[in-house]
């Protein structure tokens, strides 16, 4: 999100510096890794319809500008029980916005998807988006990065932030290598918002959550391509996954649990201190969720996919990711109260790198002194009842 909106402020020709505590593209926040899913059919609510269009439209326009391809149309199926929570609001937000896709059944599925036979009790349907796929998230990263600093603003890593104020005609920011002074501050922090949200009695709360990658017995059925991208609804959750990609094709295919059930999930906190690092080791965590990750996938796949039907589905490498979700799971993205001149962007619950170049242009406007789109009301901090000025 800082990459992004360094790239939409320096665009407008406004003099932009862009402070990172660790190294620049670092793995401490969500956005490391090889890759993250774009999609339209959204459970979560057509608010974000107007953020993800733009998102397209821009991140193909970054590919022009850089030469690189950073979004796989490999296309997104989203899928599960025709009255489960996720699809119910699937279709019903298909229905309210548009988009391309089609409906397939559970037959339909299996017809054009030789490695998905998802076998639940009761009706199940999928919505197919030809357009949706994977961004390549480092390359992405890389790309906003050398795009802002084309345009003109100046990036600096390793900068921890000790501290900021707002005064009358500019904010003032306080770093352990040097203070500087600018009209306007933006603040995407990742997890480290929480002590700042607090103040504001806002609980973002920060989850460990891990992501698996398998190599099964029929590796054409995983690749890009022939399989797409995909968010089943399941009994044991909601899971997530990439398939095969060309850019890291010896990960397999990646499956993670995106829903938020507090017995399959560990809290992150942050360490006080000069480092405020989110554990990434894996622990006995794996021990609970690594099994229902296995029976998703042995529900949801062809049985040749996987080979022996006995066999345990072990895993070629797994890794730790973090989510920063706020209280209504939704993002929150707004100037702070009683600061007019400092705005901030947050909570954006496993699902915000796609929003990314879309909500830098948002960020933007608000820094030159525009009002927040209307579109974005949704994300307004003022929604949360209880919340109070610093």
């Amino acid at each position: 999100m800082g990459l992004a909106t360094c790239r939409a402020l320096a665009r407008r020709g406004l003099r932009t510096l862009g402070l990172e505590q660790y190294d620049l593209f670092h793995d401490q926040g969500c956005s490391h890794g090889s890759t993250r899913i774009f999609r339209r059919a959204f459970a979560e609510g057509p608010d974000y319809s107007p953020l993800v269009d733009r998102a397209y439209d821009l991140w193909r326009e970054l590919e022009t500008e850089s030469g690189l391809e950073l979004l796989s149309a490999c296309g997104v199926l989203t899928a599960g029980p025709k009255g489960g929570p996720t699809m119910a609001a699937v279709l019903h937000h298909r229905g309210q916005q548009p988009y391309e896709s089609e409906v397939l059944s559970a037959d339909q599925i299996r017809e054009r998807f030789p490695g998905i036979d998802i076998r639940q009790p009761g009706e199940i349907v999928g919505v197919f988006e030809p357009s949706g796929g994977y961004l390549y998230a480092e390359r992405a990263l890389e790309a906003l990065a050398d795009s802002a600093r084309a345009h003109g603003a100046t990036l600096r890593d390793c900068h921890h932030v000790a501290s900021w104020r707002e005064e009358a005609d500019r904010v003032v920011v306080e770093t352990e290598e040097g203070t500087f002074e600018a009209g306007s501050l933006i603040l995407t922090t990742g997890p480290w918002a929480k002590p700042l949200l607090a103040d504001y009695g806002i609980d973002l709360t920060l989850l460990r959550k891990l992501v698996f990658w398998y190599l099964p017995e029929r590796e054409e059925w995983i690749r890009a391509g022939t399989m797409p991208c995909f968010r089943i609804e399941s009994p044991y959750g909601l899971y997530y996954g990439v398939p095969d990609n060309q850019d890291t094709p010896e990960e397999g295919l990646k499956i993670g649990r995106h829903d938020h059930s507090p017995d399959l999930l560990e809290f992150c906190e942050l360490e006080s201190g000069e480092e405020m690092r989110v554990e990434r080791w894996v622990d006995d965590q794996e021990d609970r969720v690594r099994p229902m990750v296995e029976q998703f996938a042995r529900e949801t796949f062809a049985p040749a996919l996987l080979g022996t039907k006995g066999a345990d589905l072990v895993p070629g490498d797994m890794a730790v990711r973090q989510y920063s979700m706020s209280p209504d799971g939704h993002f929150i993205i707004d100037r702070l109260p009683d600061h007019r001149r400092v705005a901030l962007a947050a909570g954006f619950c496993g699902h915000g790198f796609k929003f990314a170049p879309a909500i830098g242009e948002v960020l933007a406007e608000m820094a030159a002194g525009q009002p927040a789109p209307a579109h974005m009301r949704f994300a307004g901090i003022g929604r949360f009842g209880g919340c109070r000025t610093a």
